[in-house]
């Protein structure tokens, strides 16, 4: 094995997995409340929430599913699921640092997030939180799991 070879597979080796726990459901509110695209795309889909307790009984409704990259691209909405686009994405310095943060946990082994939460609307899925987290995922090509909250 030449030393490329040899570089990388210490990398790979050295990559551990992520444990995925359900997302602390009160933290993610302002999700919906602090995000005026997320407030407009539901409502266009007919769901609008009047307190904080709507939009948690909402939430509540998901479960944690294991899905594809594949399975989110075939038609999805505010999810970053391109790479060039992500790195749009991390010209944020504070969303790089962030993801820098996960990165280097991940790559000293393992790490515990909570699931990125996705609502699947009419067939579309919908990132509603946890977009970083899935693109480590992504970036590392890990199993995915979500929380997914069905609306249809």
């Amino acid at each position: 094995m030449n030393s490329i070879d040899n570089f990388l597979n210490e990398k790979l080796a050295g990559i551990g997995n992520i444990v995925w726990v359900k997302p602390n459901l009160p933290e993610e509110v302002g999700e919906y409340t602090e995000n005026d695209y997320t407030k407009q795309w539901l409502k266009s889909k007919g769901i609008v929430f009047n307190s904080d307790k709507e939009v948690m009984s909402f939430l509540n409704s998901g479960k944690m599913i294991p899905v594809s990259k594949e399975e989110l691209m075939k038609k999805y909405d505010n999810l970053t699921l391109n790479p060039s686009e992500f790195e749009q994405e991390l010209k944020n310095p504070e969303y790089l640092k962030s993801f820098q943060s996960m990165e280097d946990v991940l790559v000293r082994g393992s790490i515990t997030l909570p699931a990125p939460i996705i609502l699947l609307v009419d067939g579309t899925y919908f990132g509603f939180a946890g977009n970083r987290r899935l693109n480590l995922a992504i970036k590392h090509n890990m199993p995915i799991k979500v929380w997914l909250i069905q609306k249809n």
